[in-house]
């Protein structure tokens, strides 16, 4: 009997995402979402990858790009206006 794993993800599926958080981290916060979905798409379709794939890697980087939004406010906010940690 062969007992069957869960599936890992592949290096394809972690290199893609190194990929885009490289690619989205080298763009201004303040850039657009929609000149970042671009920016995938371009590279996406590059790689001839179907559109579904291509739905889940804009939002991936859409999402990416938030947390770097967040983590610039966060840096620029200025000791005197950080959350309180626990």
């Amino acid at each position: 009997m062969c007992l069957r794993r869960e599936a890992a993800p592949t290096w394809f599926a972690v290199n893609r995402r190194f990929e885009i958080r490289f690619l989205v981290g080298k763009e201004h916060v303040g850039t657009s979402d929609q000149s970042i979905a671009s920016l995938i798409v371009a590279r996406c379709e590059k790689a001839g990858m179907t559109e579904k794939q291509i739905a889940r890697c804009v939002k991936y980087a859409i999402g990416v790009h938030a947390e770097n939004r967040e983590l610039y406010d966060f840096v620029m906010r200025g000791s005197t206006k950080r959350k309180r940690t626990k």
